[in-house]
């Protein structure tokens, strides 16, 4: 409101001003939301601190069961893309990692024969993870932090919306010798 009553009163640098500061809130509110949210932000770095023990601690169990129970090869069923949670040494080192996805498709589409001489287990992860009270925990304190971080990224977003909602009302007041200057 206080720019509007002067925007009259301003000169053509003190307007540029006030464009270059609602700029420069905008970038603002940008660089917070990559600085928490980007690929490699805050959040991504919570949530690896939080729940790589919990994946390794819930691995080395399933290592531990297939091993002791002869499974060649543990897969979650709760995954769309039946992501494979284990498997053997044996047949590490007879495939690269890339050959898995056509060793499940010839074990279980082709090669039926082949697929009964190994010990598969399927294991819903979903379920599995749902009740680890440590991973329910994580996801509890990720959740809350994402929360409090949204509001601060869209307290300054709103806070550059509103500056220049009010820079937009005093254009109005501009000459328009001035509005095709900008």
């Amino acid at each position: 409101k206080n720019y509007q009553n002067e925007v009259v009163f301003l000169s053509e640098e003190q307007k540029k001003k006030r464009q270059e500061d609602i700029m420069a809130k905008e970038k603002q509110a940008s660089d917070l939301k990559r600085k928490y949210f980007g690929p490699e932000g805050e959040l991504f770095k919570k949530r690896t601190s939080l729940m790589t023990p919990i994946q390794e601690e819930i691995y080395t169990a399933v290592k531990d069961i297939a091993d002791q129970r002869g499974y060649s090869l543990v897969i979650d069923r709760s995954s769309d893309s039946a992501g494979i949670i284990y498997g053997s040494p044996k047949i590490d080192k007879m495939m690269g990692a890339k050959a898995w996805t056509l060793l499940l498709l010839a074990l279980f589409a082709l090669l039926p024969k082949a697929a009964m001489a190994q010990k598969f287990a399927l294991i819903d992860m979903e379920y599995v993870l749902k009740n680890v009270p440590a991973y329910e925990r994580a996801n509890e304190q990720l959740n809350q932090v994402s929360k409090k971080w949204q509001a601060e990224v869209e307290a300054l977003t709103t806070e550059a919306g509103t500056m220049y909602k009010n820079y937009q009302n005093e254009v109005v007041f501009l000459s328009e010798e001035q509005k095709k200057k900008r």
